[in-house]
């Protein structure tokens, strides 16, 4: 029996150093492997540059003597794609012309006077009896026709200068 176990004592060691032995020899396995990667990454590699190399030598004297020419050359545009000055400005004078009226819209919105009978009506609950008329005097009303003229050829001149702005910059463009 001592003889029977000091066999299998024997046999679990040699299994047991070949169990431990398996790591070294994997690392091993695994250096030979990268090796035999790299050399065939470079073999396959110059086996690419090799091929590349004749059919640029084959295609060399296949068009020996032909010469490429330029049948019909590329044109340009004549004027840019982008900006499109015209639309930019027609955008531009209508948000223009918007934030005008929101902006008029806003101070008649916030007027508190009072202009006509009816409104006097709606606000007081007694009839009116009489109104105060406005009385201008000459200087007043010169003032008032004065100022009228002076905002319409202001306005005038403001769509004059954005149409003359416009129409330059589409032609310059």
């Amino acid at each position: 029996r001592e003889h029977a176990i000091s066999e299998l004592t024997v046999r679990i060691n040699d299994y047991q150093a070949r169990l431990n032995g398996e790591p070294a020899t994997e690392q091993e396995l695994a250096d030979l492997t990268r090796g035999y990667d790299q050399s065939k990454a470079n073999y396959d590699d110059l086996l690419k540059k090799e091929d590349e190399s004749q059919m640029a030598t084959s295609m060399e004297h296949m068009q020996q003597g032909e010469r490429f020419t330029m049948l019909d050359p590329p044109s340009l545009p004549l004027k840019p794609d982008f900006p499109n000055r015209l639309k930019f400005c027609e955008a531009a004078l209508g948000f223009g012309i918007a934030l005008g009226v929101v902006v008029v819209g806003a101070f008649e919105f916030m007027d508190d006077r009072l202009y006509s009978e009816k409104e006097i009506k709606a606000l007081l609950p007694i009839t009116v009896v009489s109104e105060i008329p406005e009385v201008l005097n000459s200087g007043e009303e010169r003032r008032r026709k004065r100022s009228v003229i002076l905002g319409w050829v202001m306005a005038t001149i403001v769509a004059v200068t954005i149409m003359g702005g416009t129409v330059v910059s589409y032609f310059h463009a």
